[in-house]
């Protein structure tokens, strides 16, 4: 047993010595490699401190800069908030000097001011002014009736400024349109191919002191002539002031184409009147004022017989001219008178009766003839309001009708006719 517990105690005393050889080595190992961690720890730990300086550092200018920022806003903010007090203060004091200007400095127009044709335009009629004055841009005028722009321009004093303004103006006639009259109908007859101006259809009349009316026809409204019948044309009447008024008249266009008829004297009696004209027309006779008094038709040659019931007196005056249709009439009314003749034909005081030819007048200036033709159209004038005056007037002598029976009912149709148609002429030679 102390033989063994001698072996132990070699063996702890030579681990011992070798621990102590060794404990140097290790103990320089052990602390070359302290010295490298401490080392590659100092190194980490000044890299660690430089970044953390640098982000110090960093976060330090970028707090400065954020509250430099910060400053920069509020100081901007503060003066925005500043520049909006004073321009709030500005406005305020700005509204203040208009209100005291609008209740020193106003206006009121007027609008559709009126005047007549030449009146002279007064600019108070148009604004009232306050604190100021007011004059027209450029004078209106009134001489053209219609409406127009005026402008004006108003003046401020105290403190000087100035507006424009503008408005509006009627001017209207100093009177009522002209008024168009249609001639009497039996002065509305023409021959076909004729002219005749707007004074051959009607009168024009105004109320104005000058009473100039200039009368035209309207655009494609003139005469209308080319062919027989009842026409219409448009005249204009414009007077003084630019006032035009408007009115349609009716006419009738005849043919005067037939040939007058001739009255054969030297056969021709106090109760037997014979005579030729174009074949199978009308042959009208008047007395003397031109009225119709009874008709006859010519047969195939043209010849023609009134057959008198009461004889012609000396001095008695009557009148021939042919008809065809509505339209179509001889040129002439041909005028006779049964009085004392010689032998020769010429008139004397103790040779013997018979009849003689006098002057001739144009059919369509015979009364009877125009209101025959005419009906239709002073029918038409009469539906427009048109006042056709008559100067009809009764005969103090007609010519004896005949006592054929069956003319007296065409007999009292001319003497109805007759007392109804209107004279225009008398050119009977006494």
């Amino acid at each position: 047993m102390k033989k063994t517990i001698k072996k132990g105690m070699v063996g702890a005393l030579s681990l011992g010595l070798a621990f102590s050889v060794a404990t140097p080595a290790l103990a320089e190992e052990v602390e070359s490699a302290t010295e490298e961690s401490t080392k590659s720890t100092a190194q980490v730990d000044s890299k660690t401190v430089k970044e953390d300086t640098q982000a110090d550092a960093s976060t330090e200018k970028d707090a400065a800069a954020e509250d430099a920022t910060k400053e920069d806003a509020d100081k901007a903010t503060e003066e925005a908030a500043k520049k909006e007090e004073t321009a709030t203060d500005a406005k305020t004091e700005d509204k203040k000097a208009d209100v005291k200007a609008d209740a020193d400095h106003s206006y009121t127009l007027n609008e559709n001011v009126t005047y007549k044709v030449g009146e002279t335009p007064d600019v108070n009629d148009f604004v009232t002014v306050t604190g100021g004055t007011a004059d027209f841009s450029v004078v209106p005028s009134t001489r053209q009736v219609g409406t127009q722009t005026v402008y004006i321009s108003i003046k401020y004093e105290n403190p000087l400024s100035y507006v424009q303004v503008k408005t509006t103006m009627n001017v209207v006639p100093r009177a009522a349109a002209p008024v168009i009259t249609p001639l009497p109908a039996d002065q509305l007859v023409f021959e076909v191919g004729d002219y005749f101006l707007p004074e051959d259809l009607a009168t024009a009349t105004t109320t104005l002191d000058n009473d100039y009316i200039l009368m035209t026809f309207a655009d494609g409204k003139g005469p209308d002539t080319d062919t027989v019948g009842v026409h219409t044309s448009t005249v204009v009447a414009k007077d003084a002031d630019g006032n035009t008024s408007t009115r349609e008249i009716s006419y009738t266009v005849c043919n005067f184409d037939l040939k007058t008829p001739y009255v054969n004297t030297y056969r021709s009696t106090n109760t037997d009147i014979y005579g030729s004209a174009d074949p199978n027309v009308t042959i009208v006779m008047t007395d003397e004022d031109g009225n119709d008094v009874m008709s006859v038709k010519s047969d195939a040659n043209g010849d023609f017989h009134f057959h008198l019931s009461q004889p012609l007196e000396l001095g008695d005056k009557f009148g021939i001219y042919a008809q065809n249709g509505d339209y179509e009439f001889s040129n002439y009314i041909q005028y006779y008178t049964y009085s004392k003749i010689d032998n020769n034909g010429s008139t004397g005081t103790d040779e013997t009766n018979g009849i003689s030819g006098n002057d001739a007048a144009n059919t369509n200036s015979n009364p009877n003839v125009a209101e025959n033709v005419s009906t239709d159209a002073a029918a038409k004038n009469t539906a427009a309001n048109t006042n056709v005056t008559s100067t009809a007037k009764s005969t103090a002598k007609t010519l004896p009708k005949t006592g054929d029976k069956s003319s007296l009912p065409l007999g009292l149709a001319g003497l109805v006719l007759a007392g109804s148609a209107a004279v225009v002429l008398r050119k009977s030679v006494k």
